[in-house]
């Protein structure tokens, strides 16, 4: 448009980590050099839904998120364009382009933001994005996995043990006589599938542990 890389700042998404996507992405768009970069705002609904806007770099103007998707521009992704990431603006008599973006800053915290999901989206459509690749995002987004593969390949890995919801459901007081052989306690406890700022625990007590289980499940 006018010589600087367009940047798109995808941030919200459906993971339970939404707020703190918001916070930390706005806070890296207040940063870019906008002589060098112009920045378009992504942003995912809870529900899934995709919104662009300049109004959506103002942080304080999601104190009322209502307000900020009524005032937004829903769009789609073009799937025809290559190199480029084209939203499209959905329109009564059909669409319209709003946004080419050069490249994607990936700001969504957990789901499918760290996953390999919208890394894979970006790489089928051959648009540069920031962060790892497909395979490295979706291992390391599953802390289970990549224990596994680290000690698979001698590098050490701190003693852990993973509980699925469908193994703790029912047997309580089984599962926490195992856990406590084995990691042993005190433990910190965190879901196997989100970042790090949301449903973590530190259990040094039987009655913590469950505490901690219980939420990280949630």
């Amino acid at each position: 448009m006018d010589g600087r890389l367009t940047v798109g700042l995808v941030f919200g998404g459906m993971s339970p980590e939404h707020e703190v996507s918001i916070i930390s992405t706005l806070q890296a768009a207040a940063a870019l050099d906008t002589e060098r970069f112009h920045p378009v705002p992504l942003y995912i609904a809870k529900d899934g839904a995709w919104y662009t806007g300049g109004h959506l770099l103002e942080l304080g103007r999601f104190k009322d998120i209502p307000s900020v998707i009524r005032d937004a521009t829903p769009v789609l992704v073009d799937p025809a364009v290559r190199g480029k990431l084209r939203l499209l603006e959905r329109r009564r008599l059909g669409v319209r382009a709003v946004a080419d973006l050069d490249v994607v800053f990936i700001g969504i915290h957990g789901g499918s933001g760290e996953n390999g999901g919208l890394q894979g989206i970006c790489e089928t459509l051959d648009v540069a994005y920031t962060g790892s690749g497909v395979l490295g995002s979706s291992v390391g987004m599953d802390k289970s996995v990549s224990k596994m593969l680290c000690r698979d390949a001698g590098i050490p890995v701190v003693e852990y043990a993973e509980i699925r919801e469908s193994e703790w459901a029912g047997r309580e007081e089984t599962v926490l006589d195992e856990l406590l052989g084995h990691p042993g306690l005190p433990c910190v406890v965190k879901p196997a599938r989100l970042g790090s700022s949301i449903g973590i625990g530190f259990a040094a007590t039987r009655e913590k542990l469950t505490d901690a289980l219980e939420e990280a499940l949630r």
